[in-house]
């Protein structure tokens, strides 16, 4: 799984529609995701990214495979 998280919607607006991906239900963050690619937007700041970080890696938890991109 590769994993992307950007603190705003539009650093990743052309990544969701070019990879269609659906978004996933979360009442916390906003996240859209596929076979292959979840995209986050966490929010500006420190403690914001590390928190998403958190809450995605619990809902979608990695392998040793998995790839983290900010």
């Amino acid at each position: 799984m590769i994993y992307i998280f950007a603190a705003l919607y539009q650093e990743l607006e052309n990544l969701i529609k070019e990879y269609s991906l659906e978004a996933v239900n979360d009442s916390i963050l906003r996240i859209w995701a596929n076979d292959t690619i979840t995209a986050v937007v966490t929010g500006v700041g420190k403690v914001n990214a590390g928190f998403a970080v958190g809450r995605v890696f619990a809902l979608f938890p990695p392998d040793e495979t998995s790839v983290l991109i900010n």
